[in-house]
Order: structure tokens, then C-alpha cells, then sequence
């Protein structure tokens, strides 16, 4: 039983617990939830403050998992998070010598022309070359890279993760407690809230430590 600040007293308990992961339902009636919000007040105020990554369900997660997807855009952001996707992959893949299908879909908006856009394109697309490369041996995983343009993000996603069958959807976060800005300017949210397949939110916490695990360009 805890007391407090829901999101507070949560943040803690795995904290302490030394918690991999936070599991959070998602309500069924995810149309009347505030877009900016998209498992309600508490867990998105809990995903801003956490350490750990939070797996949003709607329906079960699939165990053994065959086949997830990782959706990044420019940011920093994605560096973390793909490697969290191949570990999440690996780890719940078939056993024996079975390998899982990764797909890092790269988002293009055409709405940052700037050259530090560019230089992180260019460092996103090094870490997938890298990967594609070496995941299947080290991983167990087979990873596709997958680029399309599309000015409504939210929306490529989700229709990538259906058609494609993904049982998993990994997304960096880009949340700020202190500032309360909404998650990858909302993307992260839509998706969150339109796909009834799991969703794994990636904290700041964790895929800054975890970008700093790949050779820099």
C-alpha cells in the first residue's frame, strides 16, 4: 500500500525495487482521455518522472515475441531507444536459434531543414547501419530499416505497426516534468492512445544512458 502523489509514490517504489520495467493498463475508453495525456493523469504524469521504461497495454503482450517495432525521427532521442528495442527483442524472442524481426522505422516530416537536423539523420542512420550489421549475431535479432515521409508521424506509425503485425511498439520520449511538455511533441501520445497493441515508453533516463553504448559517427 502506498501514500502520496500516485506518481510520486510509484517513481519511488521502483526506484527502489530496482524495477526493469513499469506495467500500466490503458483504459479502453482511450477516445475521452485528453490527447496530451494518453493512459490518463497519473501515468502521464508517472512517465515524466520515472527511471525505468513503462509498457502501456491494452491487450496482453505476446510472449515469445516475433516481431516489434522502433519508431524514431532525427532526435537524440532515437539513439537510446533503438538500442532498448533490440534489447527488449532479444530478451523475449524464441529460444533456440530462432532470430526476432526488429524494424527501426524512420519518421521524415519535412519540417526541420536545418543542418543539426541533418548531422543527427546522419548519426540515426549510422547506429542502424551498425546494428543491421551485427544484431543477428550478438542479439539473436534481424533488424530492417525502413524510412518514409509523412508530415502526421502519429499516424505512419500506427499504420506501419498494424500492417506490419508488430507486437510491440518502442518510442523515446521526450517529456519534461519541470517544463510539462507533452512526449515526442505529441506522437508518442496519438500512438499511445489509437494502438491497442503494447506500446513501450522509453523515459529520457534510460535512453540517454543507453546512447552513449554506440560508436558515435
Amino acid at each position: 500500500m502506498l501514500f502520496g502523489e500516485p506518481h510520486r509514490a510509484i517513481s519511488s517504489l521502483a526506484d527502489t525495487l530496482k524495477a526493469d520495467v513499469v506495467v500500466l493498463g490503458r483504459s479502453d475508453g482511450a477516445s475521452r482521455l485528453a490527447s496530451g495525456r494518453p493512459v490518463g493523469s497519473m501515468a502521464y504524469a508517472f512517465v515524466t518522472h520515472t527511471l525505468v521504461p513503462v509498457l502501456v497495454i491494452a491487450e496482453p503482450l505476446s510472449i515469445p515475441m516475433h516481431n516489434s517495432l522502433v519508431a524514431i525521427d532525427a532526435a537524440d532521442a532515437a539513439r537510446g531507444s533503438v538500442l532498448v528495442a533490440v534489447s527488449w527483442s532479444s530478451a523475449l524472442r524464441p529460444p533456440g536459434p530462432t532470430s526476432a524481426a526488429l524494424t527501426i522505422l524512420h519518421i521524415e516530416t519535412g519540417a526541420d531543414a536545418t543542418e543539426q537536423s541533418a548531422r543527427m539523420r546522419r548519426s540515426a542512420a549510422h547506429d542502424a547501419d551498425v546494428l543491421q550489421r551485427n544484431a543477428a549475431g550478438w542479439a539473436g535479432v534481424t533488424v530492417e530499416r525502413l524510412t518514409v515521409k509523412n508530415p502526421d508521424p502519429a499516424a505512419a506509425i500506427s499504420r506501419h505497426a498494424i500492417d506490419s503485425l508488430a507486437e510491440l511498439v518502442i518510442l523515446g520520449t521526450r517529456a519534461s516534468a519541470e517544463h510539462g511538455s507533452s512526449i515526442w511533441g505529441s506522437v508518442s501520445a496519438a500512438v499511445t492512445r489509437h494502438l491497442s497493441i503494447p506500446v513501450l515508453l522509453v523515459p529520457p533516463a534510460i535512453w540517454r544512458e543507453h546512447a552513449r553504448d554506440i560508436d558515435p559517427l
